[in-house]
């Protein structure tokens, strides 16, 4: 089935109050889902988006889908430990601070910190549901922070209190390297999801985001340059295509042919950006 006109336009994702990328920006994002069959049609209609970006990876990553529950030290924000009585607030003097937002620190392959921010929490254990992708950018200006994550995590025995709220999976390989002593020794370390990015797919991640938001997670919130951009457009076009039984195909076959037109139009900026990480690695 053919993508609707109204979502794309020229190969690239278009809903007009979308506000077009203005520079590099972290945007992030929260929501929650008690109920599993809808993460799992969450996940069944995320998969052939993470597919079709891991395929344009030389060496194509796998997709992270979680379906878990994990003991030990694990570590979680504020926001996840909130009206959970048994957290043990975490003491530390490296928390950098909130960094969220607009971003002037260096881009390209070779920045090696990653920054966990916020204040963090210890809990017992944690059930773990959703999938998890990178981003594909030809550029590689962020490949620390390319993950798109709709992974949702439940703490055993909060009772009224487990919401299942949205988290990003810090990956173990990554963990030699960030700025916090208590997320590298954890067994398990929880961030709220975020992805770096620099005009590519500025306009796809807020349809991305809002489609998610109107069709699966009605709490969902993000902040890119400001609060869900575009989302009341995308609200009122989905409401108009609300007796169609294929709107939800045509929402996400949208988003597929979205994202391979990003990558064809950045095609020509993706091979000059790469060519030039490769001299430098080489010096």
């Amino acid at each position: 089935m053919r993508p609707s006109n109204a979502l794309i336009c020229g190969g690239r994702p278009l809903v007009n109050a979308i506000l077009a990328g203005v520079g590099s920006v972290v945007v992030s994002w929260n929501g929650s889902c008690a109920q599993r069959p809808v993460r799992d049609a969450l996940i069944a209609r995320l998969e052939p988006i993470a597919q079709l970006s891991h395929s344009y990876f030389d060496e194509v990553p796998a997709i992270s889908l979680y379906d878990e529950h994990v003991e030990g030290q694990v570590v979680v924000p504020e926001a996840i430990a909130a009206g959970y009585p048994g957290a043990v607030p975490i003491l530390d003097e490296d928390d950098p601070g909130t960094s969220l937002g607009i971003e002037l620190r260096e881009a390209g392959p070779l920045h090696r910190e990653i920054m966990v921010p916020g204040p963090l929490y210890q809990v017992p254990a944690i059930d773990l549901h959703g999938i998890a992708f990178r981003l594909y950018d030809g550029r590689g200006l962020y490949p620390d922070e390319d993950i798109l994550s709709f992974v949702f995590a439940t703490i055993p025995g909060s009772g009224a209190a487990a919401n299942s709220d949205m988290v990003q999976v810090l990956p173990a390989d990554h963990r030699d390297r960030v700025n916090r002593a208590a997320a590298r020794e954890a067994t398990c370390c929880l961030l709220q999801p975020s992805v770096h990015l620099r005009y590519y797919c500025e306009q796809w991640i807020n349809l991305l985001l809002g489609t998610v938001k109107y069709f699966f997670v009605p709490d969902l919130h993000w902040w890119a340059y400001q609060d869900c951009p575009g989302y009341p457009a995308l609200e009122a076009l989905f409401e108009s295509l609300a007796g169609d039984p294929a709107s939800v195909d045509i929402a996400f076959n949208a988003l597929v042919e979205g994202l391979r037109g990003e990558v064809e139009t950045w095609a020509d900026d993706a091979a000059t950006v790469k060519a030039f990480w490769d001299s430098v690695r080489k010096k």
